[in-house]
């Protein structure tokens, strides 16, 4: 077993992530090698940039094999930012481009409103839709931060777990989504603070 391993894929925030663990005691293993993904412990899939380089780049490398199958053995995966994106079922940015299809649904550009900047970027109040122990770990009403233009719509609304609040002529942003042993969150974590880092250290304890 490879205890816990970040996703290098070649487009995740990774230098700022494994700092945030290794200031928890962590000590994560950075690989992009499909045989250490499959075999962790528990997995963390960041993702920054644009959704179908992410893909191509996980298709290139032979990572939705070792993926897949790691989500077959039910344990833990946190996605993070694009890396949450690409759970769902497509995105229309430069597409539409097909995502893993783990959850139904649809990536979107954000609309620009008088309220709403695009890209949303900054920190934002998160709020809980149902109880989820890594999540509620941030404590009631948290704040995150966020950077991303796009955001999932999803098909099924009980795996969206938290969202971002929307003001007047707003829709309300996909913040976090849960289902089974998947977790997967919009905002970064690893620039959030202390209530980030409360979400890590729940991750690496967190047995679904």
């Amino acid at each position: 077993m490879s205890g816990l391993v970040v996703v290098d894929h070649g487009a995740g925030n990774l230098p700022n992530l494994v700092r945030a663990l290794e200031h928890l005691g962590q000590t994560p293993r950075v690989s992009g090698d499909p045989n250490v993904v499959l075999s962790a412990d528990r997995l963390i899939l960041p993702g920054v940039g644009a959704f179908g380089d992410c893909m191509a780049e996980l298709k290139r490398s032979g990572l939705i094999t070792a993926l897949l199958a790691f989500r077959e053995r039910e344990r833990p995966l946190l996605g993070i930012c694009v890396g949450m994106q690409v759970l769902f079922s497509e995105s229309e940015e430069f597409g539409p481009v097909s995502g893993l299809d783990w959850l139904p649904g649809r990536v979107v550009r954000l609309q620009r409103t008088a309220e709403r900047k695009v890209p949303n970027m900054g920190w934002c109040p998160v709020h809980l839709l149902r109880s989820h122990p890594v999540l509620a770990s941030a404590g009631r009403g948290p704040y995150f931060y966020f950077v991303h233009s796009y955001h999932a719509q999803c098909q099924a609304p009980e795996d969206v777990l938290a969202i971002v609040r929307p003001d007047a002529n707003e829709e309300p942003i996909t913040a976090a989504v849960a289902k089974n042993a998947l977790i997967a969150v919009q905002f970064h974590p690893e620039k959030s603070s202390e209530s980030g880092l409360k979400l890590l250290e729940a991750f690496c304890h967190w047995t679904p």
